[in-house]
C-alpha cells in the first residue's frame, strides 16, 4: 500500500464552552505495529444535551485506540464488535458512578489494513469515500430523520433543514447491546476518506462536499475548506474532520504514516 498521509482539525462551535468533540488518529504509534495492524482512525462526537459528552467522547477515542493497537486481534470484525460493546458498557458505568446520567458519544471509526478498510459506526457521525471525482457516504445515520430518508419520506438534501435531525437512535452510552454498524470492503487502488461530526454535515449536503474534494488537490486545503463552509453555512456545532488518503499530497506541517 502506498503511504498514507492525512490531515485533520477539531474545533469547538459557538454555544458551548468545551469541545465535545474527540479524535483517535494513529500519529503516536510506531511505524512497524502500524506496518502489522494498520491504521486507525476515529470520531467522537460528545451528545449535545447530557452532561459528559466531552468525557464519553475521549473516553471512546482513547480506549478504541489503545486497545487496539495493544491487544490481540484473531479476527477483526468479530473484536471490534466485542470491544466497542465493552466500551459502551464503560461509558454507561463511569456515567453512573460520577453522577454524569445519559453521557454518551458517537462513534464512527476507520480501520485500513492489508488492501481493505473496515467502518464501524455508532450514531451520526459519518465516513465518505471520494473516489473517481465521486463522494459516497459509507455509513448509515443512527437517527430519526435518516429512517425517515431510508423509507423514501425524504430526500438526503433535506436532512439538514428537518426540525428532527438531532434525535439520534443509538449512542456510546445511551444503553447495553448496540447495534454497531460494521462492513469491510476491498480498498480501491486510490482512496480518499472523510471521517466528520455532524458539525459538517449537519448544515452542508453531500454535494457541496463533493466539489471541495474535486477541486482541492491538498489535504489541508480540503480540510481548510471543509470547515469554512461549515462555518459559513451556519454551523454553530464543534466540528471535527479526518481527511486519509493514499495519493492526495499535504501542504503545510506533515502527517505521513506508512512506506
Amino acid at each position: 500500500m502506498n503511504k498514507l498521509k492525512y490531515s485533520y482539525l477539531s474545533k469547538q462551535g459557538t454555544y458551548r464552552s468545551v469541545n465535545q468533540d474527540s479524535l483517535a488518529l494513529p500519529t503516536e504509534i510506531n511505524t512497524s505495529l502500524l506496518q502489522k495492524k494498520g491504521y486507525l482512525f476515529a470520531v467522537c462526537d460528545g451528545v449535545g444535551g447530557y452532561e459528559g459528552g466531552e468525557i464519553a467522547s475521549k473516553l471512546c477515542c482513547s480506549k478504541l485506540i489503545n486497545a487496539y493497537y495493544e491487544e490481540k486481534q484473531d479476527e477483526i470484525k468479530g473484536w471490534f464488535q466485542t470491544k466497542i460493546q465493552q466500551i459502551n458498557k464503560y461509558i454507561i458505568e463511569h456515567g453512573q458512578k460520577n453522577d454524569l446520567h445519559k453521557m454518551s458519544t458517537t462513534l464512527t471509526a476507520l480501520l485500513i489494513k492489508d488492501n481493505k478498510a473496515y467502518t464501524f459506526n455508532v450514531g451520526d457521525s459519518r465516513i465518505y469515500i471520494y473516489e473517481n471525482s465521486q463522494l459516497q457516504q459509507l455509513t448509515d445515520d443512527h437517527s430519526l430523520v435518516w429512517e425517515q430518508y431510508e423509507k423514501n419520506l425524504i430526500e438526503k438534501d433535506d436532512i439538514i433543514s428537518s426540525s428532527i435531525k438531532n434525535l439520534i437512535t443509538q449512542a456510546m452510552g445511551f444503553e447495553m447491546n448496540l447495534d454497531i454498524q460494521i462492513k469491510e470492503f476491498i480498498l480501491p487502488e486510490n482512496f480518499c476518506f472523510l471521517l466528520c461530526s455532524d458539525g459538517l454535515t449537519d448544515v452542508s449536503i453531500d454535494d457541496e462536499i463533493e466539489m471541495i474534494f474535486n477541486k482541492q488537490k491538498s489535504l489541508d486545503k480540503i480540510v481548510d475548506k471543509l470547515y469554512k463552509i461549515a462555518r459559513e453555512n451556519g454551523a454553530q456545532d464543534d466540528v471535527s474532520i479526518v481527511v486519509v488518503s493514499n495519493y492526495l499530497e499535504k501542504r503545510g506541517n506533515s502527517s505521513s504514516i506508512g512506506s
